[in-house]
């Protein structure tokens, strides 16, 4: 993942400046460099948000409601929406590139910016507090894995892969639930006697009820 990470990122920028190289004249001003480098580093810095998104999404644990990453995907828009606005300012004062306005309008449409992402994390700290839970899906999900693995008996296998699913697809968000219930299917997940179907079967009722 890292390596496919990297090597997508460094095709970006030396794409970016295999292209700018071929379209230098003799009459270039600072104004081409800086027009290039400014969108190489905006897409780079884009590219880097996407795969955090992309990663998020292959760790349920991080991706629970009231984590960070959960508020990733909205950040990344508003990283996009701005670096396609702070473009066009460069190409409208692409013959003025460092006048004061045109800086003005760029440091303005970044505070705008930063203030979204901030406001996005503010939300994200009242939702940790109203959604936090003490027993996440991830906390059951792991313990099931477990004991599918501890087993050779197809039954019990089947049975743990269904209740599996059903957390995984159906549940509700474990701070809708109520906990002590939650705590003790837990308990008899984490239980170190041998279990037979019954068991499961009867987990898996308590977990419907929820």
């Amino acid at each position: 993942m890292n390596i496919l990470f990297i090597s997508v990122l460094l095709t970006i920028n030396i794409s970016i400046f295999l292209i700018s190289f071929l379209l230098k004249s003799p009459e270039s001003t600072l104004s081409y460099y800086i027009t290039w480098i400014w969108l190489s580093i905006l897409c780079s810095f884009n590219w880097i948000l996407s795969s955090l998104v992309f990663v998020s999404k292959n760790n349920n644990k991080k991706t629970e409601t009231g984590s960070f990453f959960s508020i990733l995907p909205s950040i990344n828009i508003s990283f996009f929406v701005y670096s396609c606005v702070s473009f066009v300012l460069v190409l409208i004062f692409y013959l003025n590139i460092l006048s004061p306005i045109h800086l003005s309008l760029q440091v303005l449409a970044l505070g705008i910016t930063i203030l979204i992402i901030l406001f996005t994390g503010f939300a994200l700290i009242g939702n940790q507090s109203s959604t936090h839970s003490y027993i996440h899906k991830s906390d059951l999900l792991n313990q099931l894995l477990i004991l599918e693995n501890g087993t050779d008996e197809k039954k019990i296998k089947e049975i743990i892969l269904e209740i599996s699913n059903f957390i995984s697809n159906k549940l509700r968000h474990p701070s809708k639930l109520d906990q002590t219930q939650l705590s003790v299917i837990l308990e008899k997940l984490n239980d170190q006697k041998k279990k037979d179907i019954s068991v499961y079967k009867d987990i898996f009722n308590s977990i419907k009820k929820l």
